[in-house]
């Protein structure tokens, strides 16, 4: 149902070791997003922002403002392919 997710399955589907940060996606930067997520996610030890998607082009600059040096895109779909994503946020609301 959604290949770019399966694709990356196997990499989710390994072993982790437990030192490594848990790398997070975050799709929509809907209210939720710019007010907790955005601001919360840094705080949290053993997690890092991954990437950003947003297809608003105003809340996507709101997003840089408030998560500067990462990568936005504006579509969903570069979230779910980023190898490097562990798991996603869903945050469109």
């Amino acid at each position: 149902m959604y290949p770019l997710a399966q694709q990356n399955a196997s990499r989710a589907a390994r072993l982790r070791d437990p030192s490594e940060p848990i790398r997070i996606g975050l799709v929509g930067c809907g209210l939720v997003a710019l007010a907790v997520h955005l601001r919360n996610l840094p705080r949290i030890h053993g997690v890092e922002l991954a990437s950003i998607g947003e297809v608003d082009g105003s809340r996507r600059a709101r997003a840089a403002q408030l998560a500067p040096g990462h990568t936005l895109h504006n579509s969903y779909s570069d979230v779910l392919g980023n190898p490097s994503v562990d798991a996603v946020i869903i945050s469109v609301l």
